[in-house]
């Protein structure tokens, strides 16, 4: 079966069963230009099958989250995309530190890409200094060659993080205005965009220095 994506597929899913068999998650399409055998493809051995509901969830994640993404940076390359709790559990009993039981991988709702037309830093200028598309993304984190990338949540929207030894630090405008710095990459990025980082370093002056 190969089934192509529609407006039909938010909230609804296409096979009979609840818990498909994997050869049917194969050619299902979440978006344009995102498969969900994608999303679910990892190196562990853990079993990494979605419920219903999440592939669902998926579905809104393709098309409000990576495809506006991809529309700015290009075409990427998905490193881990759901995450199952199984798989949650063999990843942190592998020692890998920076993964969460409570992660967004799990909710369907969050991806790890690398950009495949430009540079991790360069993408992530790129969407730190566009307010339409970064209020469109929840978790921003760069981490050297790589992005995390979630959907927006209750309590994230925008959030620009780097990754530094495993740990996420969130970016005030400041921070981030030094990161393009620090990686030449505050050239060329337009006028708007170096007006909305002055304005908002410009902000958060203020408010600091009135507490």
């Amino acid at each position: 079966m190969n089934t192509q994506y529609s407006e039909e597929h938010l909230g609804m899913w296409p096979f009979s069963s609840s818990e498909p068999e994997p050869e049917a998650l194969k050619n299902f399409q979440l978006s344009p230009s995102l498969d969900l055998n994608t999303m679910l493809a990892t190196n562990y051995k853990s079993k990494n099958q979605p419920s219903a509901a999440q592939v669902d969830k998926l579905v809104e994640f393709a098309n409000k989250v990576h495809e506006p993404l991809v529309k700015k940076i290009g075409e990427v390359k998905v490193i881990s995309g759901y995450r199952s709790k199984e798989l949650l559990k063999e990843m942190k009993d592998a020692g890998n530190k920076q993964v969460s039981m409570t992660s967004l991988h799990n909710a369907a709702w969050a991806y790890d890409i690398v950009p495949q037309q430009m540079s991790a830093p360069e993408a992530f200028a790129k969407i730190g200094t566009d307010p339409v598309l970064k209020n469109k993304l929840g978790e921003i984190a760069v981490k050297k060659n790589t992005l995390h990338i979630s959907g927006v949540t209750d309590k994230v929207q925008g959030k620009l993080m780097e990754v530094i030894n495993n740990k996420y630090y969130s970016l005030t405008p400041k921070d981030f205005a030094n990161y393009l710095t620090k990686h030449k990459l505050s050239i060329g990025i337009g006028a708007g965009a170096i007006l909305t980082i002055a304005l908002g370093i410009g902000a958060f002056i203020f408010f600091k220095s009135r507490k």
